[in-house]
């Protein structure tokens, strides 16, 4: 099942937000493999579920209320009227740090947060990054990812990680000059502090554990042979037929010189058109190679 296979696999899409975190300027736009067969730039336009790579909206959001990485929780079964949230593997570890929860990408430890931070609080974390439209859950599910969202939009927000707790606005066009070579227009950065850098400073290093020793490990980069300090979170949402196959894979990385937020997955997913496995084999090999 090579997913990342593109050419082999006429209906397989993805996309690709990559954004200077510094200045807001934008370096890499994919807005899908092929333009001659459609120009709808999923990198701005596509509402898809992100998973867990959503879950580091209410980490932040419960170190902006004074937890820290080392707060320790219980993993035990959950019930929330009718929905219960499961871990990947469906079992439990008893208790583990904020830390430990977010590198194996534990699900039931960000619901408790969120019970914990309410989701009002995530919201604002969310339009804080400077994330305008769109919709968002008023209910538990969304600490698993389960707002549509764009490749766009999440590079916003992991920019805001990336530079020490900046919104920042994208920029296009970096500069104008005429035929006499004189700059007519040069493009300013346009930046807000919103959050805390201490705050984006223990999430950052949470996420570099995520890549490092979680299940971000397959998002590894390598130059020369040596790896390449980065921070990020993978995210994948289970199909309704298969809860073994995708629907939708992302890898969101970032170190403080580029984001690089990426999709991959089918326009609509059924029996005949799904990804198989985790994202090893799909978008993270995809993004090793960019």
């Amino acid at each position: 099942n090579s997913n990342y296979n593109l050419k082999t696999k006429a209906e397989l899409n993805g996309a690709l937000y990559s954004i200077d975190p510094s200045n807001g300027f934008v370096k890499a736009m994919v807005g899908g493999k092929d333009y001659k067969k459609g120009n709808f730039n999923r990198a701005v336009s596509s509402l898809r579920q992100p998973g867990s790579s959503f879950k580091p909206i209410v980490y932040l959001a419960a170190l902006q209320k004074k937890m820290t990485m080392a707060s320790v929780m219980e993993d035990s079964p959950l019930k929330i009227n009718n929905w219960s949230p499961k871990n990947f593997d469906g079992s439990y570890r008893d208790s583990m740090t904020l830390d430990k929860a977010i590198e194996i990408s534990n699900n039931i430890i960000p619901v408790k947060l969120l019970q914990y931070v309410g989701i009002s609080k995530a919201e604002k974390v969310w339009r804080d990054a400077g994330v305008v439209g769109g919709d968002f859950p008023k209910n538990f599910t969304l600490a698993l990812g389960s707002i549509s969202t764009r490749p766009s939009d999440m590079a916003m927000f992991y920019a805001a990680l990336a530079n020490g707790g900046y919104q920042v606005e994208p920029q296009y066009i970096y500069k104008v000059e005429n035929k006499y070579g004189e700059v007519i227009y040069e493009a300013k950065p346009k930046m807000k502090k919103v959050y805390d850098s201490k705050d984006v400073a223990v999430l950052t290093y949470m996420l570099e554990n995520a890549v490092n020793y979680g299940t971000g490990q397959s998002a590894k980069v390598f130059k020369n042979g040596q790896l390449i300090p980065m921070a990020g979170k993978t995210g994948t949402t289970e199909t309704a037929f298969n809860p073994e196959y995708t629907s939708d894979q992302w890898v969101v990385g970032y170190t403080p010189d580029v984001v690089i937020s990426h999709w991959l997955g089918f326009p609509t997913t059924d029996e005949n058109h799904y990804l198989a496995g985790s994202t090893s084999n799909g978008a993270a090999h995809i993004f090793r190679s960019m």
